[in-house]
């Protein structure tokens, strides 16, 4: 099967200072995509004017009011003209040759509709660490419930397909690529992840994380129970327990604090109660 066209989309809202490295990480691919769009989610008047500088790097479209992420994301699905869609955040960069990497993968494995992959998390202190997995395999529905099936930027997915699943859910503020990837796997089209870095994650130019937790956290939570009885259907009628309990131990230990070890403390005792084992999953 040839990937024959790529629309990549980058939601915005009053960043312009950081989206030109975005869009020149694309313009760098040593696989140029078809068409990117910079969907502007109501910037403030002066921040468009400012974006208009940028217009020989992208097709820039204006959302009606500020949507939030998701809806920025969806609105882009909807306008694009390509085949296939890839996503970026607007102070992320793609590796040089992540467009080539996963369309070879895809053109290998005809039956994928969608590929994602890891990438290189760079804190504000100048550190790097790889995110996800290392080996390259397919992702069952179990695993999705457990980790982020792919987070957005590494995400190349038939565009017929996202637009089928309802694309990102707008009541999400975070995580909305963890509860897209549960949707995805759900619905039977077959997704691998590439087991290699694909783009840079820019942790220090988002809020801290001692801010970002506690919220990630609450939408895991949320996440969860949205897809309980999938948890179940996967892993027993114990499984939504378990999957809460991995949730507060592992963003307990991020949050640190009293509220942190609370938490920390009350996953430690739903694991106490009610076992941690999640079948086929390394918890």
């Amino acid at each position: 099967m040839a990937v024959d066209s790529v629309t990549v989309i980058i939601p915005h809202y009053n960043r312009p200072d950081f989206v030109r490295a975005a869009l020149m990480s694309i313009h760098g691919q040593t696989v140029k995509p078809a068409e990117i769009l910079l969907i502007d989610d109501g910037s403030t008047p002066e921040n468009q004017e400012k974006l208009k500088k940028l217009s020989d790097l992208a097709t820039i479209l204006i959302t009606p009011r500020n949507m939030g992420v998701s809806k920025a994301r969806n609105f882009g699905a909807q306008n694009a003209k390509s085949e296939w869609l890839a996503f970026l955040d607007d102070d992320d960069i793609w590796l040089p040759d992540k467009q080539k990497r996963q369309i070879r993968y895809l053109e290998a494995h005809p039956e994928l509709k969608a590929l994602g992959g890891g990438a290189t998390i760079k804190t504000s202190d100048g550190r790097e660490e790889y995110w996800g997995e290392k080996p390259t395999y397919r992702i069952t529905l179990a695993h999705a419930l457990c980790h982020t099936a792919s987070m957005s930027p590494s995400l190349l997915i038939r565009r017929d397909v996202f637009l089928e699943l309802g694309g990102f859910d707008s009541s999400l503020h975070h995580m909305e690529d963890y509860e897209f990837g549960i949707r995805l796997l759900a619905s039977g089209h077959e997704t691998h992840f590439l087991g290699e870095p694909l783009f840079v994650y820019n942790r220090g130019g988002r809020q801290q994380a001692s801010v970002q937790w506690p919220r990630m956290f609450r939408s895991e939570m949320k996440v969860l129970n949205m897809h309980a009885a999938l948890a179940r259907k996967e892993f027993g009628p114990l499984g939504l327990i378990r999957l809460k309990a991995r949730c507060c131990k592992r963003y307990g230990l991020r949050m640190g604090k009293l509220a942190g070890r609370s938490i920390w403390a009350w996953g430690c005792t739903l694991e106490a109660i009610f076992g941690r084992r999640l079948a086929g999953i390394d918890v």
